[in-house]
């Protein structure tokens, strides 16, 4: 138990890592070569969420630097596994557990890039609350990932803009429309993802076309006048499109005329329409640094610490409880 500790406790979970909707199940172990007088022992499922940038200003006087931070609860909720008042006797306590948490819950996630940090990390902790103003608690933790809630059924994706080209901010040269559609609107990283676009370009010049799947990063950090926010876009896919046959030309298709668009077979000139095939690849690293925080969480619990020879044993029937979204708790049967 360690030098000095005549008294010390742990919680062990089942495994380290849990599914959306599964139960955060493990026990709490708690060895004792004295008695220990207790208000309660009580359990606590914990989910952080911290969030941390930086802001360069730039001012007559110099450089300065802001600092942003955000921290909220996603859920925490107690749980309590022995009420007192009363008496842990000698020996060693096992008192399982199982946490049924809700649903919507955001997973485990862990990013830095430069200056931006985020991260979502749960944990579960108990106390053994001694009687005795003087009285230490005893108290222990362990963390654990949360996955993803599985990704909804796709659904076909569709939608189309219109833009007003113009030349010295007020001549105008013509209109380009477009239109997209895709198979489906979840990809996964390492996905291709079909897409068909048509463009017609009804503007005086010749248009390429490119297009890119952006994963879009959103951090917020509560302020005292108010909420600071962070935005970043990255492209996890790009390609440059290519229309389909003459479709480059206007009037059906034809390729003759002058430009670029008579050129470039990249290009949709100008009065013409063009049809687009390609498949986006995912970049198969495109989540790692979101994921990470589930993948070191990934390594075997460690091994339920044994009762001391010569002790007595003392062992609980599992405690069930439901945890709802405000960490309001109710006890619940075991299997549910």
């Amino acid at each position: 138990m360690g030098a000095g500790q005549s008294s010390v406790a742990h919680v062990v979970l089942d495994k380290a890592t849990f599914e959306h909707g599964e139960p955060v199940t493990g026990c709490v172990v708690f060895n004792t070569h004295k008695p220990v007088q207790y208000h309660s022992v009580t359990l606590t499922v914990v989910g952080k969420e911290r969030t941390h940038w930086e802001e360069r200003h730039h001012t007559k006087n110099g450089t300065s630097t802001t600092n942003y931070d955000g921290k909220a609860h996603s859920i925490k909720g107690t749980i309590p596994l022995l009420s007192g008042p009363g008496t842990l006797n000698p020996g060693g306590y096992r008192l399982p557990f199982a946490v049924a948490l809700p649903n919507g819950l955001p997973p485990s996630f862990s990013l830095k890039q430069g200056s931006v940090k985020a991260s979502i990390t749960c944990k579960v902790k108990a106390m053994v609350d001694q009687v005795g103003m003087l009285a230490k608690d005893f108290k222990a933790s362990s963390a654990f990932a949360l996955l993803p809630a599985p990704p909804r059924a796709p659904a076909p994706l569709a939608g189309k803009s219109e833009t007003v080209l113009t030349a010295c901010c007020c001549c105008g040269r013509g209109g380009v429309a477009m239109h997209v559609e895709a198979s489906a609107d979840v990809a996964a990283a390492g996905d291709g993802v079909p897409l068909v676009a048509r463009v017609d370009n009804r503007s005086s010049e010749a248009l390429s076309c490119e297009a890119s799947i952006v994963r879009c990063l959103r951090l917020r950090a509560a302020g005292l006048l108010g909420d600071n926010h962070y935005h970043s876009e990255a492209a996890v896919a790009h390609k440059t499109l290519r229309p389909d046959g003459d479709a480059v030309g206007g009037g059906g298709g034809s390729s003759t005329g002058g430009g670029r668009g008579a050129r470039d077979v990249n290009c949709v000139r100008a009065g013409g329409s063009a049809a687009f095939r390609e498949v986006l690849q995912v970049e198969p690293e495109a989540m790692a640094s979101l994921t990470n925080a589930q993948k070191r969480a990934a390594a075997a619990p460690a091994t339920p610490p044994a009762v001391p020879e010569g002790w007595r044993p003392h062992e609980y029937e599992v405690a069930a409880f439901v945890v709802d979204k405000g960490g309001a708790a109710r006890r619940t049967e075991p299997g549910w």
